[in-house]
């Protein structure tokens, strides 16, 4: 799995033409299963992709999501990224992934801006979609966040894969919602096209 997110990840930054990139995978443990530099990184940027994955799985939330709480709570950000050892980069490009109620790892990429860096972190993921839907029983949670009222690309297609399969459930969290599941009517103003 970590290979194939890391690969789909790569070829999103070439196909974007971002500046170059590196990209690490971490496990549920926080211990790195892969990381990656693409030539011509700057000296720091293996340490942020790895501290925006480390800050995901430390919170419990993607990285953006980890953002907006350090403008909000700058102060509780900092006490926990001191206690951390400063090991947190809480900025766009870190994204996790749980499974069956369990939490699965998540990647972190840097090297270009951080939104660009999320969406690398997500075309990894989403190009994994397929084989983690086959190694895990039961529902898939991605810990994308969604931008409300704006329809989600991803979302969508990873909706079209598991649409067939009724015993497939799943539940999104959101940035705006970090404590509970999106309801299934909420969700539908996100998708493109609505459930069935």
């Amino acid at each position: 799995i970590a290979r194939k997110i890391l690969d789909a990840a790569l070829a999103k930054g070439v196909e974007k033409k971002l500046k170059p990139l590196v990209i690490t995978i971490l496990d549920a443990r926080g211990c790195v299963k892969v990381t990656a530099a693409q030539d011509g990184t700057s000296l720091m940027r293996a340490e942020i992709a790895h501290g925006k994955a480390y800050g995901a799985l430390a919170l419990g939330m993607g990285s953006r999501a980890l953002f907006q709480r350090a403008q909000e709570q700058a102060y509780f950000v900092s006490a926990v990224n001191t206690m951390a050892q400063g090991r947190l980069v809480p900025v766009p490009g870190g994204v996790l992934i749980q499974g069956d109620g369990r939490l699965l790892g998540a990647v972190g990429v840097s090297g270009d801006t951080s939104d660009n860096d999320e969406i690398c972190a997500v075309a990894g993921i989403e190009a994994a979609v397929d084989h983690l839907l086959d190694r895990i029983p039961g529902k898939i949670v991605l810990g994308i966040p969604l931008a409300v009222g704006k329809p989600n690309p991803f979302i969508n297609a990873l909706y079209r894969r598991i649409k067939g399969n009724p015993t497939r459930r799943l539940r999104i969290f959101t940035a705006l919602s970090l404590e509970k599941p999106v309801g299934k009517s909420e969700l539908e103003r996100h998708f493109l096209e609505p459930l069935v």
